[in-house]
């Protein structure tokens, strides 16, 4: 059997209340939606109540967590930098957050509005790929019922 191979700094993608992202939750973050229904979204996260001017650690915070998944690891470092000096508060390192993935999902999100908006092309997408999908699994089917008999 083949072994999984999962990162365990990327195991669970924390919500919007740090416990596990998930709908039945209801603390998912839906990259997709329009920019301005994510940044309220990642403006909604939980932080603690650390003052402006106090130093903040953005490892181990659900910022943090989420930022080492979409940003670069020097972005991080410099937001962590400037977080540890104080003078920044978590609506900052919120901003900033909302800026990498936005940049990270922007073109996703243009590609998946204009196929939502355009029910003839999304039909059309539908129908190439169950086409690609078909052409390979007809073959292995065809080997399987071979093999079991039924055919």
């Amino acid at each position: 059997l083949p072994e999984p191979v999962i990162q365990e700094e990327v195991m669970i993608i924390p919500g919007l209340d740090g416990r596990k992202m998930s709908k039945s939750y209801g603390n998912e973050i839906p990259f997709l939606c329009e920019e301005k229904e994510l940044r309220k979204k990642i403006m909604s996260l939980k932080t603690d109540s650390t003052g402006l001017d106090e130093p903040k650690t953005l490892k181990g915070s659900l910022v943090g967590d989420l930022f080492a998944l979409f940003g670069a690891p020097s972005q991080f470092s410099d937001l962590e930098a400037r977080l540890a000096k104080g003078g920044m508060g978590w609506g900052h390192a919120k901003e900033e957050l909302f800026n990498v993935i936005n940049e990270h999902v922007g073109e996703i999100r243009g590609r998946y509005t204009d196929i939502r908006a355009n029910e003839t092309l999304l039909r059309a997408t539908l129908a190439k790929g169950a086409e690609k999908a078909r052409a390979i699994a007809q073959p292995t089917l065809e080997r399987v019922r071979y093999a079991v008999g039924i055919r």
